[in-house]
């Protein structure tokens, strides 16, 4: 019997784990972006918590989680996934901008942000993050901005 064909036959028969997670992250992708589309704030918090707990290099659910928990008024664990999002080098012009918004209450770091957003590229707020700030541009990208 050929290799191809003891390969064919053994994953045929028995589920990948691998196969198994990966079918799961889309399905909690897909639902934590669905409920970021309908400004379901908090429930798509929640959903993405759930994706950086099993993937903590998912620079683009940090950034939505962070996103949402800002929208919803949780604004210190916002600056927290804001900050992961930043750390993973996720569209630094949009994490920087947002952190400075999160920071709204301390002058001095908001100022901060904002050049950071700046130096960064970020040129104009509603064309860049999308004229509401949650639509496709607010981080579908699933690559790194440079």
């Amino acid at each position: 019997m050929s290799f191809d064909k003891v390969w064919q036959e053994s994953r045929s028969c028995c589920p990948s784990p691998w196969r198994a997670r990966s079918s799961q992250a889309q399905t909690d992708s897909a639902r934590a972006d669905s409920l970021f589309a309908v400004a379901d704030w908090r429930a798509a918090a929640t959903a993405y918590a759930t994706i950086v707990r099993r993937d903590a290099s998912d620079g683009r659910a940090w950034f939505r989680m962070g996103f949402a928990q800002h929208q919803s008024g949780d604004y210190a664990r916002a600056i927290e996934a804001l900050q992961r999002a930043n750390d993973r080098g996720f569209a630094p012009p949009r994490v920087c901008y947002r952190l400075a918004q999160a920071r709204s209450g301390d002058t001095a770091a908001a100022l901060d942000w904002l050049h950071r957003a700046i130096d960064a590229g970020f040129t104009n707020g509603p064309r860049q993050m999308g004229a509401d700030g949650s639509t496709a541009a607010a981080g579908s990208s699933t690559s790194k901005a440079s």
